[in-house]
């Protein structure tokens, strides 16, 4: 995606599209679910939880977060809105998650 300069989207536009899947994530739930009807509610870290580990994160400076475990993916998203925030040269994510089944 470009900006309106025909450049790539800068900072806040790359953390304003992540912030916006997490918040309608949190707002309308998964297309699906792996398991019973609370199973979203009861594994997903809580919005407010989420916000905070984007915050230490972007105070941290962070260019590189492992993470164990991705779920709905809720806690992936806020790690994202961090590392796109700080702007360093070569961001890292890196999941791990043995329970998940596919990509």
């Amino acid at each position: 995606m470009f900006d309106d300069h025909g450049g790539e989207p800068g900072t806040d536009d790359r953390r304003a599209r992540v912030g916006a899947v997490r918040r309608r994530l949190v707002r309308e739930g998964p297309p699906r679910t792996r398991g019973g009807a609370a199973d979203f509610e009861t594994i997903s870290v809580p919005e407010h939880t989420c916000d905070r580990l984007r915050d230490l994160l972007i105070a941290e400076g962070a260019q590189t977060v492992v993470e164990i475990g991705l779920a709905y993916a809720g806690s992936a998203l806020a790690i994202g809105e961090a590392l796109v925030t700080v702007d360093l040269p070569r961001p890292r994510h890196i999941i791990v998650d043995p329970y998940q089944e596919r990509d």
